[in-house]
């Protein structure tokens, strides 16, 4: 799930609008179902992904189906 907290202290959840509101400044979100992969939960679940995590992106794009259309 997808979490943004505006300026003016307004927070969006869905991914539309968090896209609509990132698309000006040239940030494409993508999301994928993340099924029953333990480590990617796990991953997930952590307040933030640090030098540890690397390769996450490369298991997420291998791993995962894509879900959302893209902007």
């Amino acid at each position: 799930m997808a979490i943004l907290k505006l300026e003016d202290d307004t927070i969006l959840t869905d991914i539309n609008d968090i896209g609509q509101e990132l698309a000006p400044l040239n940030i494409q979100l993508n999301c994928w179902a993340i099924g029953d992969n333990r480590e990617l939960h796990r991953l997930l679940a952590e307040d933030s992904l640090v030098e540890t995590s690397i390769g996450l992106t490369q298991k997420l794009s291998e791993t995962l189906i894509p879900l959302c259309p893209l902007w």
